[in-house]
C-alpha cells in the first residue's frame, strides 16, 4: 500500500497540502488492518511524504519533493502522432519556439505574449459575466450539443463587439470560431497547401504562425518589417499568401503605414 502512495505524492497526482483518507476508511478500502494502515502512513511521515494533524488525520506535506525511492517500475510507453503527419512534414518536436518562463510577472519588462495582466483583469465584469451564464434558465444554452455549429450568440457578440470595431461587417456564415490563433493559422495552411508558392510570414513576426503553415504542408517566405510595418515591395513575387499583423505588429509593436508609396502590393498573392 506505502508504494503507490508514496509513488502519487512523490509525482504530484495528490498534491501538496491535500488530506488523505482516513486510517478507518483505508483499512475498509484495501482490505487490511488499521495497525497496517498507520504503520504504513509512519513510513511516509518518516519521509517527509506526510504529515499528521492533531484531531484532523493526515496530509499530503507542503514540502514534500519527488523522490528517487518512488521512481515508477512500469514505463509508459511514449506515444506517437508521426503517422498522422503527411511524409516529409516538420515535426512539432522539431520547430522553433518561444520558451515562457513561468515567473514572468517578476520581469518589469516580460516582453511576452497571451499572459494576463492581473492588474488589468476586470474581475468585477467578469464575476457579473459568470453570474449570469450560471443562471438556471440559462443551463440549456451553454450545456446543449450544437454539433458542428458554432454558438449563434458568440458569432453575433463578435460581429456587434469586435469586428465591427475593426471596421469588418460579415455576415454569420462568413465567420469561423476555431480553438485559437494557431488552430486558424492550420486550418489557413490547410486551405493553400496544394497551391503553389509559398506563405510570406513577417521577419520578425509570431513563430507559432509559421510553424503552424509549415505543419500543414507549406513553405514558408520571410517578409522583412520595418518602422512601418510589413515592407510589401520585399515580399517574395512568388508567394501564394501573405499572413501579416498590420495593426500592433508582433511582436514590435508598429501599425503598418496607410501611405499608398509604401503600402502597394507587387505580387499576385493572397492577404491571410
Amino acid at each position: 500500500m506505502p508504494l503507490p502512495l508514496g509513488e502519487a505524492i512523490a509525482d504530484r497526482t495528490v498534491g501538496p497540502g491535500q488530506p488523505l483518507p482516513s486510517c478507518r476508511a483505508l483499512a475498509r478500502q484495501l482490505g487490511v488492518s488499521r495497525n497496517t494502515v498507520f504503520a504504513a502512513y509512519g513510513k511516509l511521515a518518516d519521509l517527509g511524504l506526510v504529515t499528521v494533524r492533531d484531531r484532523s488525520g493526515f496530509f499530503v506535506s507542503l514540502e514534500s519533493t519527488p523522490s528517487a525511492g518512488f521512481a515508477r517500475t512500469n514505463s509508459v510507453p511514449e506515444l506517437s502522432v508521426a503517422h498522422l503527419l503527411g511524409t516529409g512534414t516538420e515535426r512539432p518536436s522539431s520547430l522553433r519556439k518561444i520558451e515562457q518562463p513561468t515567473d514572468w510577472s517578476r520581469y518589469p519588462y516580460p516582453f511576452l505574449y497571451n499572459q494576463i495582466d492581473p492588474s488589468m483583469f476586470p474581475v468585477q465584469a467578469w464575476r457579473e459575466c459568470t453570474r449570469l451564464a450560471l443562471n438556471a434558465r440559462r443551463l440549456p444554452v451553454w450545456s446543449g450539443d450544437a454539433g458542428s455549429e458554432d454558438s449563434a450568440d458568440l458569432v453575433e457578440q463578435l460581429r456587434c463587439r469586435l469586428l465591427s470595431y475593426r471596421g469588418l461587417k460579415l455576415p454569420p456564415e462568413e465567420i469561423l470560431i476555431t480553438s485559437g490563433a494557431q488552430n486558424a493559422s492550420f486550418i489557413l495552411g490547410l486551405l493553400f497547401r496544394d497551391a503553389p508558392g509559398a506563405i510570406a510570414v513577417e521577419d520578425p513576426g509570431y513563430p507559432e504562425a509559421r510553424n503552424a503553415f509549415t505543419l500543414s504542408g507549406n513553405p514558408v517566405a520571410a517578409a522583412p518589417v520595418d518602422a512601418q510595418g510589413l515592407v510589401p515591395g520585399l515580399v517574395p513575387r512568388d508567394c501564394k499568401a501573405v499572413y501579416c499583423t498590420p495593426s500592433h505588429q508582433f511582436p514590435t509593436g508598429v501599425t503598418m503605414s496607410l501611405n499608398p508609396a509604401s503600402s502597394c502590393w507587387t505580387g499576385p498573392f493572397s492577404a491571410a
